[in-house]
């Protein structure tokens, strides 16, 4: 009977991309949720220092860094990559170690 099992779960096909759904793996979306979480903290600790009046400019460039702080935990957290989306390609199985 554990034989049957282990040759069942041997012989599954790899996991197919469907449109719409999953494209992303547990270990990328713990990167993005990472991501995401820490450009989000930069930019409100900067949005704090810079509040002053006179950078105006500097204030208005931190809109880039929490726009893609919140991109990355959103994708973090719904399995999604849009990158992945548009080009129709996907990353389930991904390899154990530091990113690179």
């Amino acid at each position: 009977m554990k034989l049957v099992t282990i040759l069942i779960t041997l012989s599954r096909p790899a996991p197919e991309y469907v449109p719409g759904k999953c494209n992303i793996g547990r270990r990328g979306r713990a990167m993005r949720l990472t991501t995401g979480v820490v450009l989000i903290a930069i930019s409100i600790i900067l949005s704090i220092l810079v509040l002053n009046p006179l950078n105006r400019w500097l204030s208005l460039a931190l809109v880039f860094p929490t726009y893609i702080g919140l991109l990355a935990s959103l994708e973090g957290s719904t399995s999604f990559c849009v990158l992945h989306a548009t080009r129709g390609t996907f990353d389930l199985n991904e390899p154990q170690g530091f990113a690179s």
